[in-house]
């Protein structure tokens, strides 16, 4: 069309403007969808490697009988892994704390949102440290054990969540005949701390944009208290799964 123009008048020129009509209200909030889930699924992988240099040391003490010496010097064992736990949790909240700070400078309500961040975050790291713990159980090297624990930490973090949030939205929209197996499903995900922990965040995230920004509504069971629930349980039973662990192996020897 330019050429055809300058045939007609030399000194004319053709410009075209386009302007994209703006997003509706569903397209922004899948969007915001998106972004959501690629945040908390980056967040909660990152998360995940953590744990995995805490059962090295673990994992080598025993091997090397350096627990065995402290054990004969008269360390009582719920002494030990309450001190492993207390120093292992310390070092996790470190970048737990980094992150609130991050989300202060950069959010408005970041003070609620830091004091649900920090709860949950708490709750995750004993539960996931504890888990840890009791899984060291079963390996012998540690070299190995870091390696599969990390690779069953992110499929919990990355897979399982995906999987979750995608099976959770048939539940919720009450498609298919099988909830009763999804639910056993996600039951079983909300068993791994990497999996509640992400979930939990998805919830408060999705909250954050579509609702209130109370701690009450926070803490319903639909948004927070579900997966606090699994954490906070499944810490519990990590930590008396390890006091039995170790009574058997002492009556064994």
């Amino acid at each position: 069309y330019q050429a055809i123009l300058t045939r007609v008048c030399s000194e004319c020129t053709l410009s075209t403007q386009s302007y994209p009509f703006p997003l509706t209200a569903t397209e922004t909030q899948m969007v915001d969808v998106g972004v959501a889930l690629i945040m908390v699924m980056l967040i909660s992988m990152s998360y995940a490697f953590i744990p995995t240099s805490f059962v090295s040391l673990v994992v080598t003490e025993r091997e090397s009988r350096i627990k065995h010496q402290h054990i004969m010097a008269g360390l009582s064992t719920t002494h030990y892994w309450l001190a492993n736990l207390g120093f292992d949790l310390c070092v996790f909240m470190l970048p737990c704390v980094g992150g609130a700070l991050l989300t202060y400078l950069i959010l408005d309500d970041a003070v609620l949102l830091n004091a649900v961040a920090l709860l949950l975050f708490v709750a995750f790291g004993v539960a996931i440290i504890s888990l840890t713990y009791l899984l060291s159980f079963l390996f012998s090297n540690a070299q190995t054990a870091q390696a599969i624990l990390g690779r069953i930490y992110e499929l919990s973090a990355f897979l399982f969540l995906i999987i979750g949030l995608m099976l959770d939205q048939f539940v919720a929209n009450g498609d298919g005949g099988g909830n009763f197996y999804i639910d056993a499903l996600l039951f079983g995900f909300r068993l791994f701390p990497n999996y509640a922990f992400g979930e939990a965040l998805f919830n408060v995230t999705m909250h954050r944009l579509f609702g209130e920004h109370s701690m009450q509504t926070l803490l319903q069971w639909n948004v927070l208290g579900r997966n606090m629930c699994f954490l906070c349980v499944g810490s519990v039973v990590h930590l008396l799964c390890i006091v039995c662990v170790e009574q058997i192996r002492f009556n064994a020897k």
